[in-house]
């Protein structure tokens, strides 16, 4: 796909070209041509999913440490999707998905002993599990998120998790849908 767009951003870069000599004295239409070029090199060669964050961008397999925003669909068929990495953090999932193609492992989001960290808005598919919460991780809001068709579960509370809040999620098509598991975790809010 890059490669495609490479070849079209050369012939774009032709043509405008072109039209640049032949309208040397119109200052305006070669201003507008090369604002038009600048542009479409932007939105194509930078036409990569990402996790926008303040200071760096996050694909799949990469640990989150600041608060990031999707710009487009991760497509994570070798990789796991997202390991929180930092507290205090928000993965806006902007209505776009990470989807992975159900290799054992690989998880969706996974929150291994972080605190504050909210999910939202984001589409998780075909992982082995959606959104695990494990290893004294609390107090994370998990909302207004479409976990769907996880090959194990959907959402997976486990190892002394508390305190998480997970609401207006939409879990179907997985193993199990949410699960919570273990003697000393409890206290997690799951509602509708």
């Amino acid at each position: 796909k890059r490669f495609i767009n490479f070849l079209f951003l050369i012939l774009l870069y032709k043509v405008v070209k072109k039209v640049k000599k032949r309208m040397k004295r119109n200052i305006f239409v070669s201003v507008f041509a090369s604002t038009f070029l600048l542009f479409l090199i932007f939105f194509i060669s930078g036409a990569s999913a990402h996790c926008i964050g303040a200071t760096q961008n996050f694909t799949c397999g990469d640990t989150v440490n600041e608060s990031c925003v999707m710009n487009e669909t991760l497509d994570c068929s070798e990789k796991a999707g997202f390991i929180i990495g930092a507290d205090n953090i928000v993965i806006d999932g902007n209505g776009e998905m990470i989807r992975g193609n159900d290799v054992s492992g690989n998880n969706g989001i996974d929150i291994d002993s972080h605190t504050n960290v909210t999910i939202i808005n984001l589409r998780v598919s075909d992982f082995s599990i959606g959104i695990y919460i494990k290893g004294n991780s609390s107090n994370n809001t998990i909302m207004e998120n479409e976990v769907i068709s996880n090959s194990w579960n959907g959402l997976y509370l486990v190892d002394n998790s508390e305190n998480n809040l997970i609401f207006k999620n939409h879990v179907f098509g997985n193993w199990d849908g949410i699960l919570v598991e273990g003697e000393d975790t409890e206290r997690n809010n799951i509602t509708n």
